[in-house]
């Protein structure tokens, strides 16, 4: 067998690092982001038919009109590509960018805006609950398109403590990717007590906590059920929080 030269072995080797490199710093195409339709509808925000420690005023009955929502979190790439910058701890293009707090991901919502001519937003807590649980399919499934976490999540106990690239577990019905486990996921609301009349769409700065779900890769098996409300700051920054894109549908 012909043994290759030094200097053939070091082209090589250029060359392999020439082509990562490129591929690292290749464009990422903000005008053509997925969306997924989400048929609007009513459903019990709230329930879960096993959980006999719901209590009776957290399940109610919710309108969610027609929306869009994109099938995986933002990722690094997508970030990248319109704030020219990455403040996520656990690197990795398409992993779901991370350590974004709440008003982070408004200026990044404005920056996209502008450059796309769009009106991207985060989700309603209403539209990410309906969302997880299938849509007017209406899964009755504890976590987003399962009842066995390590299907469909990301978590503490199959996630070796780090982010993983989006879509590395398996969809629900709508075919959206991780809303439960990877990265707890920005919601647009304020945190409060489930009111029957509130259409959790209000956005009322003068509140301290904005609504996060879905758990994340450190998260128990509890905080990834559809059903868990996480809350935090919209100042706070942390490794395991990021979001996802929603539209509406006008």
């Amino acid at each position: 067998m012909m043994l290759m030269s030094k200097k053939a072995c070091l082209w090589c080797v250029m060359m392999m690092i020439l082509s990562v490199l490129s591929a690292q710093s290749s464009d990422y195409n903000i005008m053509d982001i997925p969306m997924v339709y989400v048929q609007g509808s009513n459903f019990n925000m709230g329930y879960d038919a096993k959980d006999t420690t719901v209590k009776a005023q957290d399940i109610h009955w919710v309108k969610v009109n027609s929306f869009y929502i994109s099938p995986y979190e933002v990722t690094q790439a997508l970030w990248q590509a319109v704030m020219g910058n990455n403040p996520s701890c656990r690197k990795g293009e398409n992993r779901p960018v991370e350590r974004v707090s709440w008003y982070d991901c408004q200026i990044f919502l404005d920056s996209l805006n502008k450059k796309t001519g769009m009106h991207y937003r985060l989700p309603t807590e209403a539209e990410w609950e309906y969302a997880a649980r299938e849509g007017h399919f209406y899964g009755q499934t504890d976590y987003s398109g399962s009842r066995f976490v390590n299907t469909v999540a990301r978590y503490k106990d199959n996630s070796n403590g780090t982010t993983w690239n989006v879509g590395s577990r398996m969809p629900n019905a709508l075919n959206l990717y991780d809303m439960s486990g990877n990265v707890w996921e920005w919601c647009s609301d304020t945190f409060a007590p489930y009111d029957t009349n509130d259409d959790h769409s209000d956005n009322n700065s003068k509140k301290i906590y904005k609504v996060c779900r879905g758990g994340a890769y450190n998260s128990s098996q509890e905080c990834c059920t559809v059903i868990y409300r996480g809350k935090n700051q919209p100042q706070y920054k942390h490794k395991t929080l990021g979001f996802r894109l929603a539209l509406s549908d006008e």
